[in-house]
């Protein structure tokens, strides 16, 4: 079975995410900070995803380069 890191990798980053947000994030929307907090999140979103692609492309020129 192949490596499927392009897909664990981002997985455990988004539940590390999700712990901070409920740690964190909630007393930034307590405070009033909501455009902060929808940003953080979207910018985080973002970032898993790149992640995911750049790992699955990388994945990828590995098989090719082993043929």
């Amino acid at each position: 079975m192949r490596n499927k890191r392009y897909i664990w990798l981002p997985l455990i980053l988004f539940g590390y995410f999700i712990f901070m947000t409920l740690k964190f994030g909630l007393n930034l929307l307590h405070q009033g900070h909501t455009w902060t907090f929808i940003l953080t999140c979207a910018a985080e979103i973002a970032v898993l995803i790149l992640l995911s692609f750049s790992l699955r492309r990388r994945d990828r020129f590995r098989a090719e380069h082993k043929k």
